[in-house]
């Protein structure tokens, strides 16, 4: 019995640090696309123009 719950605590501290690492890197991801974000509207703000997505075809 004393083995089965050692086994309990030992699996939920892994299944927590997992949860964490997992978090921790979707807050760090998170925070990428955001300040990605900031400085597209600061470009667009310095060229007063909408960025343009339409594919370039070189000769």
């Amino acid at each position: 019995m004393k083995r089965k719950r050692n086994l309990y605590f030992l699996t939920e501290k892994l299944t927590n640090r997992v949860l964490i690492l997992y978090l921790s890197n979707l807050l760090k991801s998170f925070k990428r696309s955001a300040k990605n974000e900031k400085s597209n509207r600061s470009l667009n703000k310095l060229t007063n123009e909408k960025l343009d997505n339409q594919s370039v075809s070189l000769p």
